[in-house]
């Protein structure tokens, strides 16, 4: 039976398979899905140069993995590394080292370069990933500023930045405590569109936001964007700069409903699906929320503020599972959701096909947090 300890980061690569960034074990895991899913943990070492240096690479508090132009890119604390998966051993680079980046929060790709945020400094840095340069550091001072002021490239004042979302048309975007920024990349612009923070310019600024946490994006005009402190689920419409709220009262609680009559307890994960309906991992309710395109939200999988092992049998119904402090999100695009149940240590498999929401565990045993590799639960 393979065991997971704390599963954060979930993505996809080009075959299909899940990769986990199992933050308890410090490891970077793989699940080959087929007639029964299979967990592996990749034997990776440092490479430079793409020479293998025989250095086995551990990963300290690991906050996200991601898998962008044929290359698996994992942030933990001891920076940002680029990874081969086509390898064996897998070859792992160091892009932007500890003595650069205090620590890694989330990165995305824009163009010919990787744009990475520092969770605990004020930066945003870029690499270029057709050369072995360093990175270099592209919008904030590197430093914590106790505000956010607008301006261009180092110029700008940054404060936690956490998740990056990338539109497609020459920006990015990314959170801070009580703000959305955008980073134009042409001109290095920093900008800030959602929340107020502490924000050192207009008053005008749209309604304040409360720890942004989680971002889905529609693949259009519209980011979904998870107000973890807040307990809200926020739109952001890039083409008007108008901030809603589409779901959620703001208290800390639980209750299924329309719109802004619903309740969240610190969301965390958000995933959107082909037909355009949120799921949301409402960390601290420990369950699954489904918010419809017409705002109604219903809880689909686990029970509302009760904690459990989560236990299913193969495609058990959502309602009959508990979990505990559920939090990433992942969209297969073929009606199926993967989550991971961090304080399980388990990644479950969820059918979107009808409104059983049938469950089953992936990978992890619920009962014992550790590292085994294996196939599934068996």
């Amino acid at each position: 039976m393979a065991r997971f300890d704390h599963p954060m980061g979930l993505d996809f690569d080009a075959s299909g398979d899940l990769w986990v960034a199992d933050q308890g074990n410090e490891k970077l895991r793989k699940i080959t899905f087929g007639p029964q899913p299979s967990v592996s943990s990749p034997a990776l070492v440092s490479s430079i140069g793409g020479l293998d240096m025989g250095t086995p690479i551990v990963f300290s508090f690991m906050r996200s993995v991601r898998y962008l132009a044929g290359r698996l890119y994992v942030t933990a604390s001891g920076g940002v590394y680029r990874i081969d998966p086509t390898t064996t051993p897998m070859l792992a680079t160091v892009l932007i080292p500890l003595d650069k980046l205090q620590d890694a929060g989330d990165l995305t790709i824009s163009g010919d370069s990787l744009y990475v945020t520092d969770a605990s400094l004020g930066a945003v840095w870029r690499f270029p990933l057709a050369t072995p340069l360093p990175g270099s550091l592209f919008a904030g001072e590197n430093t914590f500023s106790a505000v956010s002021l607008d301006g261009v490239g180092t110029s700008a004042r940054l404060q936690h930045g956490r998740w990056l979302a990338n539109d497609g048309a020459g920006n990015v975007y990314f959170s801070e405590d009580h703000t959305v920024r955008r980073l134009a990349i042409g001109s290095a612009q920093v900008t800030t569109i959602a929340g107020r923070g502490r924000h050192a310019g207009t008053t005008s600024m749209p309604p304040r936001l409360d720890g942004p946490f989680g971002v889905a994006f529609d693949g259009s005009d519209s980011f979904y964007i998870t107000d973890a402190g807040g307990n809200t689920i926020r739109k952001w419409v890039r083409s008007t700069n108008t901030l809603s709220t589409i779901a959620g009262s703001g208290s800390y609680d639980h209750k299924d409903d329309v719109g802004t009559n619903a309740a969240f307890w610190a969301p965390h994960g958000i995933a959107r699906d082909s037909s355009g309906n949120l799921y949301v991992a409402d960390f601290s309710n420990h369950c699954l929320r489904k918010i419809t395109s017409g705002g109604v939200v219903t809880t689909i999988v686990g029970h509302a503020k009760v904690q459990g092992d989560a236990q299913p049998t193969n495609d058990t119904n959502g309602a009959d599972i508990y979990l505990r402090y559920p939090d990433g999100l992942a969209y297969d695009g073929d009606q199926t959701l993967f989550l991971a149940d961090s304080g399980n240590g388990v990644v479950l498999r969820i059918s979107l096909a009808d409104t059983t929401y049938k469950t089953s565990i992936v990978a992890g045993d619920p009962t014992v947090r550790g590292h085994k590799n294996g196939v599934g639960q068996a």
